[in-house]
């Protein structure tokens, strides 16, 4: 059996229960992490595709934007917006990361698991 990469948002909300910019940061990464693994897992098992790096991000984001399907492209399109949030706080150390923000993100990354069940 595979890796369960939506389990991955749990930890996200575990993260969320403590407090400290390190704890939203790392929250963010994995609600995204979660997200991005069950999407790309998802086109590997159901759709047949396969996507290898480099650019795998771009790749499985783009495959979804550019699906004549609407609710694909809105995938497409809030996938992008989470990875945004995720380099922000992996790589942005000259910003804050507020608790507001990781909440708004797993907000997202919530809703993007229903989309990804409805399709």
């Amino acid at each position: 059996m595979s890796f369960n990469w939506i389990d991955l948002l749990r930890v996200a909300a575990d993260l969320l229960k403590k407090s400290g910019e390190e704890y939203y940061r790392s929250s963010i990464n994995r609600a995204y992490y979660g997200v991005f693994g069950k999407t790309r897992q998802r086109l590997k098992t159901e759709e047949k595709k396969i996507f290898q790096p480099p650019n795998v991000h771009k790749q499985v984001i783009d495959y979804f934007k550019k699906n004549n399907d609407n609710l694909y492209r809105q995938i497409g399109y809030d996938l992008d917006r989470l990875r945004k949030e995720r380099v922000k706080a992996d790589y942005k150390d000259d910003i804050i990361i507020k608790r507001d923000t990781a909440l708004k993100v797993h907000t997202w990354a919530e809703k993007l698991k229903t989309d990804l069940a409805a399709i």
